[in-house]
């Protein structure tokens, strides 16, 4: 699944510093001008929102492993 799937689950002000990042191709300088924020701010977020990005796409993972039945000897 694409991570665009997971953009929901995140808050908006970690996904806009992402989508900034990503899909605009903007450096820190230019993303932190642009919300008006310190550019380790925009650097936290940016950290912050790939972090649950992660972590949405291993619970996934994890729901979707399929159960087999144990074998016994």
């Amino acid at each position: 699944e694409s991570d665009a799937a997971y953009f929901s689950q995140i808050p908006a002000s970690f996904l806009k510093v992402l989508k900034l990042i990503h899909y605009e191709k903007m450096n820190y300088r230019e993303i932190a001008d642009q919300v008006e924020l310190p550019a380790g701010t925009v650097k936290s977020r940016i950290h912050r929102a790939r972090e649950m990005i992660k972590k949405l796409r291993a619970e996934d993972e994890a729901r979707n492993e399929t159960w087999q039945e144990p074998t016994y000897a």
